[in-house]
């Protein structure tokens, strides 16, 4: 009885945090579940809970502490107090039983990560539905740029953008799996809404994202699904020449290649002249800031997840990282649930393609990276514990 409750507290705790995130009124309106999930999943950690898990991904849970510690535990060795220690140990908590709730509560209802993956694509679509409406009809335009200014904590294009990003991965990932012509239709709509959100966002490196993922989706069906796959391509190939076409007459085009790199080569330059003038090995702690004058613009940080890392937690933080992307790829590719795997291949593609672009601390409270990086980080947990459980029958 108490594990019955226990599961679906967490599981409608979990499915209450990407819809407050899209939904919500503010930014902050996500912390609170993420809260009670941080609790909740405190408590089943300490009852053993999650032991199944942590002991059949041990290597992955491993590296994921060690780089969550290090950042943390940097703070302290660089000479911070011990109050900022403290709060970046307790969003290193938050991320921890996130990712470890979600995969306890997937591995004990078979049909919940259907559900919450549902969920974050209907937030996402009703949010940018939402967005582009006031956009297009209403002029809302607060920016100075013409770019669309989505709701809650979104209030960002690029933020929007790759978190739209995340649903329109997901979608695309569906439409490889599902044979019902209805789901289809409906899917297809979806991914229409979200793109056109993202394309009104003027965000470009998220449809590099998109077209990694779309790849790895469509790599990732069977063989004997030969029609399936056909089928991802042809709807791929459409939707990149439907979306060309749209930018294209609606003046997208031109705004895109007028803002050319975006300064991205320029911020990267000096974020590694800055990284290079501190503490090489160590960096200069997860809760330092950075200011970037490229002129006329300042940037307040590396717009890159590699190089903030790299900044912030020097080479043992870049290398603790790629060292969690080169497990997370090898279980992806070797040691993961089919079905689960088909979600979180393209999903981590996205994100880490994307991220190459923007991004800042790989730490912090409920934002895009929950939804980009550490969910694809426990959607590959879940994979590699179908995979080794005794009561899967991927290892049957």
């Amino acid at each position: 009885m108490l594990r019955r409750l226990t599961l679906q507290t967490l599981g409608f705790l979990l499915v209450a945090l990407p819809i407050t995130y899209f939904l919500g009124e503010n930014g902050k309106l996500s912390f609170f579940p993420s809260y009670l999930v941080g609790l909740l999943g405190l408590g089943c950690l300490c009852f053993g809970k999650f032991n199944l898990i942590i002991t059949t991904t041990r290597a992955s849970t491993l590296i994921i502490v060690c780089l969550l510690i290090y950042l943390s535990l940097g703070i302290a060795l660089l000479g911070g107090d011990f109050r900022t220690t403290a709060l970046y140990f307790g969003y290193c908590a938050l991320i921890l039983t996130y990712v470890y709730s979600l995969a306890f509560v997937a591995s004990e209802v078979d049909w919940f990560i259907d559900a919450y993956l549902a969920t974050i694509v209907a937030a996402a679509a009703v949010s940018s539905a939402y967005a582009a409406y006031l956009f297009l009809t209403l002029d809302y335009q607060p920016l100075p740029e013409k770019r669309l200014y989505a709701m809650g904590g979104l209030n960002n294009p690029v933020v929007s953008a790759i978190s739209f990003g995340v649903a329109l991965t997901l979608c695309l990932s569906f439409l490889t799996i599902t044979k019902e012509r209805g789901i289809t239709l409906v899917t297809l709509f979806l991914v229409v809404v979200l793109a056109v959100a993202i394309l009104l966002s003027g965000t470009r490196s998220v449809w590099l994202g998109l077209l990694a993922a779309g790849f790895f989706a469509t790599l990732l069906i069977p063989q004997d699904e030969s029609r399936t796959k056909t089928k991802a391509v042809v709807i791929g190939t459409g939707l990149i020449i439907s979306t060309t076409i749209l930018a294209y007459f609606s003046g997208y085009w031109e705004i895109a290649m007028s803002r050319a790199t975006s300064f991205r080569p320029e911020i990267w330059s000096a974020t590694f002249h800055q990284w290079l003038a501190g503490n090489v090995l160590v960096g200069a702690g997860i809760n330092s800031t950075i200011d970037l004058y490229i002129p006329p613009n300042t940037f307040i940080h590396p717009h890159s997840i590699y190089m903030s890392t790299l900044y912030y937690g020097g080479v043992i933080g870049l290398l603790l990282l790629i060292t969690l992307l080169a497990r997370l790829g090898w279980v992806l590719a070797f040691k993961a649930d089919k079905t689960v795997r088909r979600y979180a291949l393209p999903l981590l593609t996205f994100g880490l393609v994307t991220l190459l672009f923007d991004g800042n601390r790989i730490v912090e409270k409920v934002d895009f990276l929950w939804f980009c990086f550490w969910l694809p980080v426990s959607l590959t947990i879940l994979a590699e514990t179908k995979f080794r459980s005794p009561t899967s029958p991927a290892s049957r």
